[in-house]
């Protein structure tokens, strides 16, 4: 059978006492002689035979170390051990000398003002140096030696009386029962590790798993059946494989992710490679990679997608929150990943919108798709249009020679994210609505539709129901798209998130800066709670950079805080005159009427009943009477 343990005994009467020990105990060992620069022979042999766990003494057990990678048990050298040798020889001679290694000498000099003795210690650096302080003490005339048997041996070959060291049985037996636990550890954790090594075999994707600066610690099966990838990955170093310098090892090391197409040389297969980063409370563990092979006929596509920097980049464990609120509708987005449907995220700017629409669709099943993000406020009506849809060759002067796919085409199999939609103009929203309807868009100068396979996701901070009764937005696309519905709350609303965004962020920008973490003051956390935050998380972030870059090394005070942000603490931001207000409403509702109006032919009691108003009411808006 064979044993987990194995002791190396530096010396015959050590190996003489685990010997017995064996036949007393029911803790299972293996046992060989090992002295010094042998025994590493000796534990490589032991290691070979199954052994997980080594005990040994002194610098034999150094030197085991520093060449075997299983764990290496000390049996420890105490002043206990070593002041009754002392003691013992004393009754010889006052003049003693001790011969040993670090321990050794370092127990006889706690051991001496005890016993009240002079001594003199003649520490060893390496076994050749054995015959040489023999020699010296034999010079000195020192008629006893105390120290490790090796020693002890030697010198009592020239006539010198010797007290070799020697360990309690129950040292010996305290020290196996260390290892035997040990070697349960070891055991359990091989054995997660043989668990572990199934399920990524059992992967269909090659899986690489990195410490924090980019060495390779497992991989599974499909990665060695493609040696390309190797080459193109990694770099031997020290025996094992690192990174080679670029993006990737970049990420790893940064605790960031990375996703982009790997491939070797041209005629090797290609990969969609993903840096998903391992950290826990801010600590960086390295990373897990996959490498999803792509099927011929997705490679083009695949390729085109990463290219293109189509790819969300954020998923739901990137989100620094807490408290209930947040919790619960991370909770609820999750469900709604599983979905196809339509989600509109409502919230104010500087919220994190586009970190839920990303989280949303990595978690979906279309999460290998594309994912094309459109800022609906960015572009002209026009403009617009022709990014959404595309355009045929000649759609219009200054159109591209062969025409240009369409955002929709390209969010094909993907997620389309409509940004900003509440600033979508009218006729566009037409549009809109009937590619959400029949799934099928027309290019610009075309004539025939194509059909899209996607999901859609809407973002706004505006509030869309109001709009649609106002007729600024409308409605039937309003209850379109409102079909799950995601309600970001502002910052000022979960507190709780406050400081954990602030030590992310601070741990962000410290490694962006490369300047140490802010030391806030409790008046400096009193004022950030107080603050009311109208930009939300992006000016929460904002204001932490000032404050790095102003406090640079030193405790940020209340005032720091005060000087780095928009308004005092509380004060809301100046709001616009309910004149204006009341300006800007009366002029939508007048445009909301007379559409009506002329919808229902002049008949002012079918506009009246459409509205949901009386007739009295419509002719009091004509007239430009008061509202009530």
């Amino acid at each position: 059978m064979v044993s987990d343990i194995a002791v190396i005994a530096p010396d015959v009467d050590l190996m003489a006492q685990f010997a017995k020990i064996r036949q007393e105990t029911v803790i299972d060992f293996a046992l060989a002689k090992g002295l010094f620069e042998e025994a590493i022979d000796v534990a490589r042999e032991q290691v070979a035979q199954g052994a997980k766990v080594l005990i040994s003494r002194g610098e034999t057990t150094l030197q085991i170390r520093s060449a075997i990678s299983v764990p290496v048990v000390d049996i420890p050298i105490t002043v206990h051990d070593v002041i009754p040798l002392i003691d013992q020889a004393r009754n010889h001679n006052r003049r003693i000398a001790v011969i040993g290694f670090g321990e050794i000498v370092k127990a006889a000099r706690v051991a001496a003002p005890i016993l009240s003795v002079e001594l003199s210690i003649f520490q060893l650096h390496s076994t050749k140096d054995i015959p040489g302080v023999v020699a010296r003490v034999r010079e000195m005339g020192i008629t006893v030696a105390v120290g490790n048997p090796q020693s002890v041996a030697l010198a009592e070959s020239f006539g010198i009386r010797g007290f070799p060291l020697r360990t309690a049985d129950s040292v010996l037996l305290a020290t196996l029962e260390e290892a035997a636990k040990l070697a349960e550890v070891v055991r359990r954790e091989n054995e997660w590790r043989l668990r572990q090594q199934v399920f990524i075999d059992s992967n269909r994707e090659g899986v690489l798993i990195l410490d924090d600066q980019g060495r390779l610690l497992q991989s599974n099966q499909l990665v060695h059946l493609d040696p390309g990838v190797e080459r193109e990955l990694f770099t031997e170093e020290g025996g094992g494989f690192r990174l080679k310098d670029g993006e990737i090892l970049d990420a790893v090391r940064e605790g960031g992710t990375w996703s982009g197409m790997l491939r070797a040389h041209d005629d090797d297969p290609e990969y969609l490679c993903r840096v998903h980063p391992v950290a826990r409370e801010g600590q960086n563990f390295g990373a897990v990679v996959l490498l999803e092979p792509c099927p011929g006929q997705d490679q083009d596509r695949r390729r085109d997608v990463f290219q293109k920097g189509l790819v969300a980049q954020h998923r739901f464990e990137d989100i620094v929150h807490d408290g209930p609120a947040m919790r619960e509708l991370i909770e609820r987005a999750r469900k709604y990943a599983a979905a196809d449907s339509t989600v509109l995220i409502l919230g104010e700017c500087g919220t994190g919108k586009e970190l839920i629409a990303q989280s949303l669709h990595n978690a979906s099943r279309r999460r290998h798709g594309p994912f094309v993000a459109v800022n609906c406020s960015a572009l002209p009506e026009h403009l617009l249009e022709s990014e959404l849809f595309g355009y045929n060759d000649g759609a219009f002067t200054g159109a591209r020679k062969g025409g240009k796919k369409g955002l929709f085409e390209l969010a094909e199999g993907g997620t389309i994210f409509l940004d900003e939609i509440g600033e979508m103009a009218l006729p566009m929203q037409v549009k809109l609505l009937r590619v959400l309807e029949e799934r099928q868009v027309m290019r610009l100068g075309g004539e025939r539709l194509l059909p899209v396979d996607l999901r859609v996701l809407c973002a706004t901070n505006r509030d869309l129901a109001r709009m649609a009764v106002e007729g600024r937005f409308r409605q039937d696309l309003y209850f379109r798209i409102n079909v799950l519905r995601l309600t970001l709350p502002p910052l000022r609303e979960r507190g709780e998130c406050l400081q954990a965004l602030v030590q992310h962020y601070g741990r962000e920008l410290r490694r962006h800066l490369g300047c140490p973490p802010p030391d806030l003051g409790p008046d400096a956390w009193e004022v950030l709670r107080d603050y009311s935050y109208p930009g939300n998380v992006r000016e929460m972030k904002s204001i932490l950079e000032r404050i790095m870059v102003d406090c640079w090394g030193r405790r940020v005070t209340r005032e720091d805080i005060l000087k780095n942000i928009e308004s005092l603490p509380g004060q809301p931001l100046a709001e616009p005159s309910r004149r204006e207000d009341d300006a800007v409403l009366r002029r939508e509702e007048m445009r909301l009427i007379r559409r009506t109006l002329d919808e229902c032919g002049g008949n002012r009691s079918e506009t009246a009943r459409r509205l949901g108003i009386s007739t009295t009411t419509l002719w009091r808006r004509l007239s430009g009477g008061p509202r009530q």
